[in-house]
């Protein structure tokens, strides 16, 4: 069962367990800084965040995300996939996963914003999951790209529903 719990207490161990999990598909994004540098840089970063968030698979933390609060608007601006405790991350395709999220957020969100990296491999995943993100979460009432700092990222907000 997946349960999605906002401002979860969470350990470092998981912390740097997902971050670990995920670092093969974000690394780039780093300019060369290593593992360590950048996973001590972004913890520091999530606790700067108003809003934190985990999905956990039968109390095993797969997922975690981490953004700020705009009156009813949660912007996400940090993900880290982990696997699950098969090693695996297949339930980035399960709707019950997408479906935890939905239904934590809409208890105090009417909008969720995702602005992924463009070109990276959550703006890959948001591409593939649109069409079952649009159904579970809400419709699209923007989609575009915006550059800020020389970096381009594809902003998508959904209106809860």
């Amino acid at each position: 069962m997946y349960t999605c719990v906002l401002n979860p207490s969470y350990t470092e161990e998981e912390f740097d367990r997902v971050f670990n999990d995920s670092w093969p598909k974000m690394s780039e994004q780093f300019g060369g800084d290593s593992q360590d540098v950048v996973r001590e840089r972004q913890k520091f970063r999530v606790t700067k965040m108003n809003q934190r968030g985990a999905v956990y698979k039968d109390g095993y933390m797969i997922y975690f995300f981490a953004g700020a609060v705009e009156g009813t608007t949660f912007k996400m601006t940090f993900a880290l996939f982990g696997n699950n405790a098969n090693g695996s991350k297949s339930y980035l395709h399960s709707s019950d996963f997408l479906s935890a999220i939905n239904t934590t957020l809409a208890t105090q969100y009417t909008e969720v914003v995702f602005n992924p990296v463009e070109g990276s491999s959550i703006d890959s995943y948001r591409d593939t999951m649109q069409p079952q993100t649009e159904v579970l979460i809400g419709e699209v009432v923007r989609d575009e790209e915006v550059a800020e700092d020389g970096v381009t990222y594809h902003v998508t907000k959904h209106s809860i529903t």
